[in-house]
């Protein structure tokens, strides 16, 4: 019941958000000059990243806006040596920060979009981080091996596309721009990676969140949970997917210790006093 009071309390941050894309969508006087991509230095997290400018995450970025409590939460439960993860990688800020930041770390990065996938090699190769340790996936996360149709944010947030959260509402056109993506299970990737442990992970993937981690969470070896999550929840996504997110891991042993907005820290019971 407490995480579904949770998540139901994000609606008022949602419209908060929905309204700050709506204004960025509209035009100042005269019509919109596209500026295209730029590097910035994002001293938050010490790195060059070539950023798109014309979308609204990415100029948050060059202003050096950046989930600041969420990159401490993971810096702060990180062991090395060990595996991150981060689902929902976009353009790779959180994939590069434990790379940069965390020798000996391995990091698996998954995400489908091949827009942003390009974005994460581009932000890899300028930093000169050890590509080594990165295994980058170009599919989505899923419940089950499968083929699925990713539904594309046009509107400036291309980092809002979602499988199941209809884009149609913030796009204004008649149709979904969609591509067709490949689909993986969690357990699956950290397999193909070589993965023994994760100590961190971070997961956004716009409401199909839930399948993902339930699938996880049943067919894992507890050796494989995440010692620290940071995960995006939403209770609208609840009856598009099955299930809460949170509910689910709290069910699994998980301790919800914060929140921000719609960002959720949860540790697994060896680390709940840390």
């Amino acid at each position: 019941m407490k995480a579904l009071i949770y998540e139901s309390t994000q609606r008022f941050f949602e419209k908060s958000l929905h309204l700050k894309l709506n204004l960025e969508r509209i035009p100042a006087q005269g019509p919109t000059v596209k500026r295209g991509f730029e590097n910035h230095y994002v001293p938050a997290v010490g790195l060059t990243f070539h950023l798109d400018m014309d979308e609204m995450l990415d100029r948050s970025y060059a202003q050096n806006e950046v989930d600041e409590d969420c990159f401490a939460f993971l810096r702060t439960h990180v062991t090395q040596p060990s595996t991150a993860v981060d689902i929902g990688a976009n353009q790779g800020m959180y994939t590069c920060m434990l790379l940069h930041e965390f020798p000996a770390l391995q990091v698996v990065a998954i995400e489908p979009d091949p827009y942003s996938t390009a974005k994460i090699q581009r932000n890899v190769e300028l930093n000169n981080l050890d590509e080594s340790r990165l295994s980058l996936f170009e599919v989505a996360a899923s419940g089950a091996n499968e083929q699925r149709e990713l539904m594309i944010n046009v509107s400036g947030n291309r980092g809002g596309s979602s499988l199941v959260v209809d884009q149609r509402q913030w796009t204004g056109l008649d149709d979904n721009v969609t591509i067709a993506v490949q689909c993986r299970t969690l357990l699956d990737m950290l397999t193909e990676a070589g993965a023994s442990s994760v100590s961190v992970m971070k997961i956004d993937i716009e409401g199909f969140e839930f399948p993902v981690l339930e699938a996880f969470l049943r067919d894992a070896p507890e050796s494989l949970y995440p010692r620290a999550i940071v995960v995006e929840a939403y209770g609208h996504c609840i009856p598009l997917v099955g299930g809460s997110t949170l509910e689910l891991l709290i069910r699994h042993g998980y301790h919800l210790v914060d929140h921000l907005n719609a960002n959720y820290f949860l540790v697994w019971p060896e680390n709940a006093t840390q």
